[in-house]
This record gives C-alpha cells, structure tokens and sequence, in this order.
C-alpha cells in the first residue's frame, strides 16, 4: 500500500537537511555570537589577542562544517567540505602567525569572510529552491560576510580598533542569522513529526 501524499509535505533533502543539520548551523551561530561579543567588548584587547580568539573560532567552525558535510552527504554537502577545510586552515594560519602584520591579518580574515559568505549564499538559493524555511536568513548571513570580507579588501589598512569592531560586528550579525536560520529550519523537524513524516528520536 503506497504511503498517502501528505499536501505541502516537505522534499526529502530539507527532511534530511532538518533532521541532520540543524544542529550545526546553531553551533556554528553560538560560536560567532560569542566571537563577536568578544571581539567588541573584551575590555584592552590587542589585535593579537583577537587573532588567537579569531582562529580558535574558524578552526571550531571549520570542524563543524566538515561534519555537517560527512553527515549529510546529499547535493551540495562539497560546499561544506570546502567550507571546513577553509576554515580550518585559516584556524591554523591565525593561531600559528597571530603576531605577524595588521594588513596580513587583515587579508587572512577577509579570504575567510569571502569564502563562507559566498558558500551562505549558495546554501541560501539552495534552500529557498527546496522551500525550505530560514532560507532569507541564512542569505543574511552570507551578505553580511560578504560585504565584511569586501570592505576588508578594500581597505586592508584598518587601524587595530576599527578592525576589531568591525570583526566583532560582523560575528554577531553573521551568528545572529545562523541561529534564527536554525531554529526555523528545527521547526521544519517539528513540522514533520507533528504530520508523522519523520520519527523525532531522528531530529
């Protein structure tokens, strides 16, 4: 007997995406809303300082992604990948060379800022064609990255103050976003089990 067609059931990818990922995007936003805040108000920080804080970040941030890419290796899960694998390097860069020039610095968190914001992006148009919920919110992240990584490029040569601020600012914003994308993409998981397309022990 063939299963009933439930009206606006949601497609099996953002099933997947709901049941497998959710998690991970509220990590990955936790994580930048605490960067972010310590970035801006961790009273006398020095731009070192905020290296080391930066580069424990994106290499905790690089190691989600790539589980979030083992985990659910479905249409795009390579974006993921390249994600943690950028993330991760960047990490190690950071927390290996914190004491080394503003401007290299600077340029090392712009490459990141332009990778994962271009991958939000992407993810964001992926959603939103699968009809998935928090789709805007995760394009407001990738934007927010974006134009991070852009104004870092175009002036890399921020004073110490500036550039922190404006790093923090921009972790906020961007973690903000990952976690409202999360929680609306777990109400796809309540959705599902309240209609009885999933089991909830799954979500």
């Amino acid at each position: 007997m063939t299963s009933p067609v439930v009206p606006g059931a949601a497609p099996p990818e953002v099933r997947r995406l709901a049941t497998t990922v959710w998690w991970l995007v509220l990590l990955e936003g936790v994580l930048a809303i605490v960067f972010g805040l310590l970035a801006m108000f961790f009273t006398g920080a020095t731009l070192v300082t905020i290296m080391v804080f930066f580069g424990v970040y994106s290499l905790l941030d690089g190691v989600l992604a790539l589980v979030g890419g083992v985990r659910n290796r479905e249409e795009g899960w390579g974006w993921l990948v390249f994600q943690g694998i950028a993330g991760v390097a960047v990490g190690i860069i950071a927390l290996r060379y914190p004491s080394t020039t503003a401007v290299a610095l600077t340029l090392l968190v712009a490459f990141w800022a332009l990778v994962i914001g271009v991958i939000r992006i992407v993810g964001a148009f992926e959603l939103r064609r699968l009809g998935a919920r928090g789709w805007l919110w995760a394009l407001v992240a990738g934007v927010a990255a974006v134009l991070f990584g852009l104004a870092l490029v175009i002036n890399p040569g921020y004073g110490a103050a500036t550039l922190i601020w404006l790093v923090g600012v921009t972790a906020l914003v961007f973690g903000i976003a990952l976690v409202v994308n999360a929680f609306l993409v777990r109400k796809v998981v309540e959705d599902l089990a309240d209609d009885g397309l999933i089991n909830n022990s799954n979500a």
